[in-house]
């Protein structure tokens, strides 16, 4: 046999939650195991025929195999149903949406329960996955239950998984008006008597900012339907929290409703072994309504933290702009930033005015855009401090009708606060389009999608997993959210190996560097100004740590300026949408994909994809890198991105670049490609040599030079040749550098030699013209390194003098005498330098063409040493 239960006391919703799971259960019976509410009892008396539902004392315990339970997680809710059967002994299946701890849950066999704002939609729901379609009678009863556990949808626990239940319920056939009639708050005669008594017990308290009400009465007995006076009350004051505290019979009841997020009713409940969710819940009491009070009182004070300030979601540093600054340059700054409103400062720095895009558009239509902000700008500037509260900073924005608020700490603006960062705090996670144009105009659509990739995770080499799985363990054991971002993220979704670990956490990094430093047992490096670490690991892993944070870049190529941030901020900072991606690694989320922004569609049509459309010239270095992943990955530049590259090319400002960075970066590019031609035809589009600030080209000339250059590797290379590539192709690409940018730059001693050989290249050329015989020849060619060899071979003027390079190539270099100084010694020849000069002396022969063989130089040798003795 099965049955299906809900919690002593039954409400709305576990009445309907038991019928709906017999529609899944079509062979159980829906089973009561204490008191129903009063709404239920009514609803029971209506129905009872249609709903046939059973009584404990109406069942055999020892036929019962398997025990649905909804609405509740707690074992200790189930009325009588512990006396009868025993639950570790049958099948256990729960429904249910209040919030429970999984560790104190082993008697469940199976948890069927969501995060939604009542328990009959999880049933619902799966009803409608399955096909199932309830019957008119069935889907009011079922709506009943959605619409009172969720306030008519006012809870802050209402998802929009139980606005979908209730509109497949209401096109089933479900009755509004006899909803209407049900949850109606039509008070009796003794409700009405108690609301009158707790009102002249009304207590107003302020805990860390947040406004609770609490209404107290003694009663000489219970009171019936007192969930429905606390809501009476609620709506009747339009109040955000309330606690109604009656006592009656030796036992105090509390109930509790609540429309603030900062006030979690179920959390409060079960501090006296009651229940609920963050919007309503209950308890009963066994202690005088004095002491009930008090606790109640002493528990909000521990649980209600203190609502989030201003400094904890305003923007800082601040950009501003300069009184006497055209109202041209700040349009210009409105839209490159995306800003709706710029703060005006005078010389001092002070705040004199606020100047938004609504002044903008007024002045758009006279031609006054070469005057001053001062004239245009309001100066009736309404500030605020970083310790008010966000709905402070939100009733001075409706009172004023501003958009923005300079927040002022000992006279000085330390940060600004908007109406999207108020409105963006009201969200767990701050609404994607918060940051749409944080950097400027986006160039992508921002919005949350979340992918499991833990099988990625689990295919990686045993060290890195090992690694990730320490992080995790961290993460929970400090409370600290820790992601894997960037290259290794990207790498995992296209199957490639990458060794290189990128952390973001959000909160204090250096414990958390600390702590996984000791687990790992690794060196770290921790850098306060910036907020990052690095650890040394033993294995072949580089593993790097960052605060997630944001970035502005005050100028062209300038360092950022940073400041703390969420996840989606610290990512959307980033070069390519493909390196924007996260994976979460808490226990709970472990393997989570973070895609923001359309990363593994871009991923899927090989797309190179900027963020946003001023990010070539916050940083011009990621033309580079964007050149060198689509070498790397044979991916293309995505058209408006491309068009982004060539115009910051042509048009930005690299004064403030630091060279040397730049040069690291186009190294790094031409070591890290293969196919020489789609780099020329990349270079000939973008050609990001220009970033080291002289008249670089990869025109049509260059480009077939460049094939050359290939073709002379290639050749050299099919010669059994080990020449660095890199070097050489670096040098030619250098070639026309001016001499005094080389002291800027950190060149290798070995780049730096071949740019001196190409400097000095036409009178090598025209020495080895002059000495061609093949001694000279030999000599002067054999101490050239492989890569300057190449650059020769390259730059030879006329096929004659590449033919005399073949010739040493194929004929000279790494040929050998037969003989060697032992023979010389059994020919007679003393020790000592002569052997080393008769050698010479037969090898200078041997280049002429004479003595092939072992035979003839031996013969020769013997000669010349008789010549040498007198004979």
């Amino acid at each position: 046999m099965e049955i299906i239960v809900s919690h002593d006391h039954t409400d709305l919703d576990g009445l309907a939650a038991m019928i709906a799971a017999r529609s899944l259960y079509s062979r159980a019976k829906p089973v009561l195991v204490g008191r129903l509410s009063s709404l239920a009892r009514d609803l029971m008396a209506l129905y009872r025929g249609a709903l046939e539902v059973y009584e404990l004392a109406d069942i055999d315990p020892d036929e019962v195999t398997r025990v649905i339970v909804v609405d509740t997680a707690d074992i200790n809710r189930l009325g009588d149903l512990g006396d009868h059967i025993d639950l570790n002994k049958v099948e256990v299946i729960v429904y249910d949406h209040h919030p429970h701890d999984s560790s104190s849950s082993d008697w469940i066999d199976l948890d069927m329960s969501e995060n939604v704002g009542s328990s009959t939609t999880i049933i619902v729901n799966r009803l409608i996955r399955e096909g199932k379609e309830p019957n008119p009678v069935e889907a009011t009863l079922f709506a009943l239950g959605i619409y009172a556990d969720t306030g008519n949808f006012t809870h802050m626990s209402t998802t929009a998984a139980d606005l979908k239940a209730a509109a497949h319920l209401l096109d089933s056939g479900a009755r509004t008006r006899i909803i209407n009639q049900f949850l109606e708050e039509r008070l009796d005669e003794e409700q009405q008597r108690a609301l009158e008594k707790l009102l002249k017990g009304r207590q107003e308290l302020n805990i860390n900012g947040t406004g609770v009400s609490i209404f107290s009465a003694d009663f000489s007995r219970y009171i019936m339907g007192l969930n429905k006076v606390t809501r009476r009350i609620k709506n009747l004051y339009d109040l955000a929290s309330i606690f109604v505290v009656a006592g009656g019979e030796d036992k105090v009841d509390l109930i509790g409703r609540s429309s603030d997020e900062a006030v979690d009713i179920g959390q409060i409940c079960s501090h006296f072994q009651g229940g609920g969710h963050p919007g309503a819940g209950s308890a009963r009491l066994d202690m005088s309504l004095d002491r009930a009070k008090q606790e109640l009182i002493e528990v909000l004070q521990t649980e209600i933290t203190r609502m989030n300030c201003v400094r904890s979601i305003m923007s800082s540093p601040v950009r501003t702009i300069n009184s006497e600054a055209t109202v041209a340059e700040a349009g210009e700054m409105m839209e490159k930033y995306g800003h709706s409103g710029l703060i005006v400062v005078d010389e001092e720095d002070e705040v004199v005015g606020i100047f938004s895009r609504r002044d903008l558009e007024k002045i758009m239509e006279h031609d006054l855009m070469n005057a001053p902000v001062r004239g245009y700008m309001s100066d009736d500037v309404v500030t605020i401090s970083p310790e008010a509260t966000i709905r402070d900073a939100q009733e001075l924005m409706v009172k004023y009708d501003i958009g923005r608020l300079p927040v002022m700490e000992d006279e000085k603006m330390v940060g600004i606060v908007t109406r999207t960062d108020v409105l963006a705090s009201y969200y767990e996670d701050a609404s994607p389009h918060h940051f749409q144009n944080r950097y400027g105009t986006s160039m992508v659509e921002i919005s949350e999608r979340r992918e499991n990739a833990a099988n990625l995770l689990d295919g990686l080499p045993a060290g890195i997993q090992k690694i990730l799985q320490t992080c995790s363990l961290l993460s929970e054991k400090l409370d600290i959210p820790v992601y894997l971002v960037g290259g290794m993220v990207r790498d995992m979704l296209l199957g490639r190996e990458n060794r290189d670990i990128d952390l973001v956490i959000e909160g204090e990094i250096k414990s958390f560097l600390q702590e996984l430093a000791d687990e790992l047992e690794a060196e770290y490096q921790f850098h306060e100004r910036f907020q990052t670490g690095t650890l040394t690991l033993s294995g072949e892993y580089n593993l790097d740590l960052a605060r997630a944070r944001s970035e502005f870049y005050p100028s062209p190529g300038a360092r950022p300026q940073v400041e703390q941030a969420g996840l989606l901020e610290d990512l959307f900072r980033r070069d390519f949408t493909i390196n924007a991606m996260a994976v979460e690694l808490s226990r709970e989320k472990y393997g989570l994909l973070y895609d923001f922004f359309g990363a593994c569609a871009d991923l899927d049509r090989k797309y190179i994809r900027a963020l946003h459309r001023f990010s070539f010239l916050d940083d011009p270095t990621r033309i580079i890198r964007g050149l060198k992943y689509a070498l790397e990955l044979d991916f293309h530049i995505e058209e408006e991105t491309e068009k982004l590259m060539d115009e910051a090319l042509k048009r930005g400002d690299f004064s403030r670049l630091k060279l040397n960075r730049v040069f690291q970066e186009l190294k790094d590019l031409v070591r890290s490609y293969h196919n020489h031609q789609r780099f020329a035809a990349l270079m000939h589009r973008l050609p990001a040599f220009k970033l080291l600030a002289y008249d670089f080209e990869f025109d049509r000339e260059r480009w077939e030079s460049w094939e050359d250059l290939s073709e002379s590797l290639e050749y050299l290379c099919s010669r059994d040749y080990n020449i660095k590539e890199w070097g050489v192709k670096l040098a030619f690409l250098l070639e026309n550098m001016p001499f005094a940018y080389r002291d800027r730059l950190s060149l290798s001693e070995e780049v730096a030699d071949l740019l001196d050989f190409l400097a000095g290249i036409d009178d090598f050329i025209a020495e080895l013209e002059r000495d061609d015989d093949p001694v000279s020849l030999n000599e002067n060619l054999s101490r050239l390194s492989p890569e300057k060899l190449a650059l020769l071979y390259f730059l030879a003027p006329d096929q004659k003098f590449r033919e005399t390079l073949e010739y040493f190539v194929e004929e000279l270099a790494g040929a050998g005498l037969s003989i060697d100084g032992n023979d010389m010694l059994e020919l007679g020849l003393d020790p000592g330098p002569a052997v080393q000069e008769v050698l010479d002396q037969v090898w200078a022969e041997y280049l002429q063409g004479g003595v092939a063989g072992r035979e003839e130089q031996l013969k020769l040798a013997a000669r010349l040493i008789r010549e040498r003795n007198g004979g």
